[in-house]
């Protein structure tokens, strides 16, 4: 008998965290690279543009568990930050419930046409995103809006010591995400719903409503996102969001959700927007073109997907 591997060189312990031993890998040769990665300062402001597509990808993971995806995101960070800054004079409160409130009835929309009508997800999901883009556009009469009242930028300018709001919410999003898909009932039937539609129906569980409610949450959560980026760049652009909804995608699969549904955790969706951020701000620290950004991201998503494929397929067995 050879002598036993220790535990955390097993096979299965490699595997299981291969993708934050990939993130610690880029980190070290990242850090060895440029001497300005791995500083406080940058650290920070890395996490600071990883929070909003950090809290966009959680709600894009609980609607991929449950076997859709949402193209609407990007658009609807932006028309949550116009809609909230627009409201800005009857109050915060008042303004922030506006702007996710808005954001909520766009996901109750896709859900609804999703799960009542049966459209195809790609289809309600793109026409929507061009709907709000277009929407946006039309409330702020094409232009950002500045001057932003001083609690606008609460949560995504201020600091609790060295870390931002923006930060703190993405933890906070990501805890109460986590929570909800693994130790509630209602993360339960996403897992059971992504797995197999059907069988859920004749479980007595109301997929419906359940698919619904997973589209109300992304958008919700991407409306969150709006107020933090608004916060963060001082402004509310009918434009902000572009490309944002191939970018939490990208960090859901990286992270290990499977395309289809039933599989998926936050904590991956967590570790694949760090890559994605550590990745941009390492080719930006390197001198890269930015045009070479969304070259390495895509060969990324292709890697991760081929993977997963082949993982199920039993390692080629």
């Amino acid at each position: 008998m050879g002598p036993t591997r220790p535990s955390f060189l097993s096979p299965r312990t490699l595997q299981r965290h291969a993708l934050l031993i990939v993130l610690g890998i880029l980190t070290v040769i990242l850090s060895l690279s440029t001497p300005s990665f791995f500083t406080s300062q940058n650290i920070l402001n890395l996490l600071d543009q990883v929070a909003v597509i950090g809290v966009v990808a959680c709600g894009m993971t609980v609607v991929m568990i449950a076997g859709g995806f949402d193209l609407s995101v990007g658009a609807v960070v932006a028309l949550s930050a116009v809609v909230i800054a627009i409201a800005a004079p009857a109050g915060g409160v008042v303004a922030i419930a506006a702007g996710i409130a808005a954001a909520a009835v766009v996901g109750l929309v896709n859900g609804g046409l999703i799960s009542k009508a049966r459209v195809n997800p790609f289809v309600v999901t793109l026409g929507m995103m061009t709907i709000i883009r277009g929407l946006s556009l039309v409330i702020s009469d094409g232009h950002s809006v500045y001057d932003l009242p001083s609690w606008f930028g609460f949560l995504g300018a201020s600091d609790v010591g060295p870390v931002s709001w923006g930060i703190i919410s993405f933890v906070v999003v990501a805890v109460g995400t986590h929570v909800m898909l693994r130790h509630s009932r209602y993360g339960r039937t996403l897992y059971a719903l992504g797995s197999n539609e059907e069988a859920s129906w004749l479980a007595g569980i109301n997929t419906g409503r359940a698919k619904t409610l997973a589209y109300v949450i992304s958008a919700a959560l991407a409306g969150f996102a709006g107020l933090i980026l608004a916060g963060q760049i001082s402004e509310a652009s009918p434009i902000a969001g572009q490309g944002y909804e191939l970018q939490a995608i990208a960090a859901v699969i990286i992270g290990g959700t499977r395309l289809g549904g039933g599989a998926g955790t936050i904590i991956g969706t967590v570790i694949g927007a760090l890559m994605l951020g550590v990745i941009d701000n390492g080719l930006v620290l390197l001198g890269v073109a930015p045009y070479w950004q969304g070259v390495v991201q895509g060969s990324i998503i292709i890697a991760a997907v081929g993977l997963a494929a082949y993982e199920k397929r039993g390692g080629g067995a």
